[in-house]
């Protein structure tokens, strides 16, 4: 039985919503391991939020507490990370309503995609250094993505969002290009939960009072079973 742990941001609470679900109603995958441990919320691991002691790697958070990784531990058979898709911090950004990337210019004044990409890579470097201090020290890294931008929210509404969604989906590119040059599996939200502007679907938002970008149990499920269905082909 392959045993995966999940981890990330608090993007990780549609994943636990769903696995805890699962063992409420006695349907526990047989086949496959999985949990869920955060490492830190979504500010934190754009930080400095892990350290590299000797042949371990600490997570370092006020909200979670620390896990320790390493090349002889046995716990797991793969570790999947689920912050560097997350664009928030870049998309909610009202300069946006001045600036916008290619594709959307328009009236604003142009963004070149070059220094896009050096914004997005420095604002994912925490975690991208995360994954590449993991894979030196042994351990099998794979990224998910959880629940995309949704449409709802009240900044990306106020930034206009043909705008964000063409910021997202550059921002996503780049990502994807970036794990793919440091062969590093990725598995993607099922085109199920995304709609035809790139958002995900408004039934797949967690209906928790003035929360505006987290996945619900059902978008977990989506997700899980993706996961669960991408591992077990993994040597």
């Amino acid at each position: 039985m392959k045993r995966i742990l999940l981890t990330g941001n608090s993007q990780c609470v549609a994943l636990k919503l769903a696995l805890d679900r699962r063992q409420r109603e006695g349907r526990s995958f047989e086949d496959i391991s999985l949990k869920v441990l955060p490492i830190g919320a979504g500010r934190e691991m754009l930080g400095r939020f892990f350290a590299v002691r000797n042949d371990e790697v600490v997570t370092i958070s006020a909200s979670y507490p620390s896990l320790t990784f390493s090349k002889g531990q046995q716990s797991y058979d793969y570790v999947g990370i689920g912050a560097p898709f997350y664009s928030l911090g870049l998309t909610a950004n009202t300069s946006w309503k001045i600036f916008s990337l290619p594709d959307v210019w328009g009236s604003k004044v142009p963004v070149s995609r070059a220094l896009f990409k050096t914004a997005v890579l420095e604002y994912q470097k925490p975690a991208l250094d995360f994954i590449t201090a993991l894979t030196e020290k042994g351990v099998r890294v794979f990224v998910y993505e959880a629940a995309r931008l949704f449409a709802h929210h009240e900044i990306l509404m106020s930034i206009g969002l043909e705008t964000v969604a063409n910021v997202d989906r550059q921002y996503r590119a780049i990502i994807k290009a970036e794990l793919e040059k440091r062969g590093v599996p990725i598995v993607f939200l099922p085109e199920a939960c995304i709609n035809s502007e790139g958002f995900t679907r408004n039934e797949y938002r967690l209906e928790k009072e003035g929360d505006q970008n987290h996945g619900n149990v059902e978008l977990g499920e989506a997700l899980v079973q993706e996961i669960r269905r991408q591992a077990l082909e993994w040597a």
